[in-house]
């Protein structure tokens, strides 16, 4: 699963991601974020993918790591924080695990047996004077552009190859342009689906076009620091019971 998955990492690194740093080096593109999946996920037939909306803090882009490395940090990572592995030398490398509102809500799909896979909507972001800033429209147009052998965006191609059970988008309603240029739509597409306080967490297969029970919700740090708070486990209820997990 991991080596198909390279195969169309490679051609988005290749075709897309290092031609537009080469021609824009001023444009400040951090490392890219490659998902990948622990032999757990692999087993399992109660997976998820989580997507993000981008990673935050990584440096500048500079061509001294290899694709797999990267990818093999997310996926060391997620195994540390899901308790897949307890290795000493991840707490050394990683060191406290995360209690962070993210990180809470892997915990609860994984506290039902669902295998999740770590994935983000931007693959890259921007870093101005160490800070992590959103990319512009023209670069996440750049970055998002299909695959030249394939016809389809690499969220597509990676949504196609891990095979996940279900998927849910933990962006938020500000990501529309975002989700549409990953996810290959129209403009406008999104626009009227978007969650909202009375409406927490939207159902958006039909719209995406995954086959795949898709979901759209806030991202959880947004939920934990409302007033009267929203709750993370009705979501999870909700995306667990609109999927055939209890078929398996």
């Amino acid at each position: 699963m991991n080596e198909e998955l390279y195969k169309f990492q490679k051609e988005w690194f290749d075709t897309i991601f290092e031609p537009y740093i080469k021609e824009n080096p001023n444009a400040n593109i951090t490392y890219p974020f490659f998902t990948g999946v622990p032999e757990q996920y692999v087993n399992s037939n109660k997976r998820i993918m989580i997507i993000g909306q981008e990673t935050r803090g990584w440096g500048i882009y500079k061509p001294d790591w290899t694709l797999k490395d990267s990818r093999q940090w997310t996926v060391d990572y997620l195994c540390y924080q899901l308790r897949y592995d307890t290795d000493a030398v991840y707490k050394e490398r990683f060191g406290r695990r995360n209690s962070s509102p993210f990180w809470s809500f892997f915990k609860l799909f994984s506290n039902h047996g669902i295998v999740p896979c770590w994935n983000n909507v931007d693959k890259a972001q921007r870093n101005i004077d160490g800070k992590t800033k959103s990319l512009t429209e023209e670069i996440e147009i750049a970055l998002n552009q299909k695959l030249p052998h394939s016809n389809k965006t690499l969220l597509q191609k990676e949504i196609e190859v891990l095979k996940p059970n279900a998927i849910v988008f933990i962006t938020g309603p500000g990501y529309v342009v975002t989700m549409e240029k990953a996810l290959g739509l129209r403009e406008n597409t999104l626009a009227e689906y978007k969650p909202t306080i009375d409406n927490v967490c939207v159902d958006i297969t039909n719209i995406v076009h995954t086959e795949i029970p898709t979901f759209w919700t806030y991202h959880p740090r947004f939920i934990v620091s409302k007033k009267k708070p929203l709750s993370r486990e009705e979501i999870v209820k909700k995306i667990i019971g609109a999927t055939e997990y209890e078929r398996f």
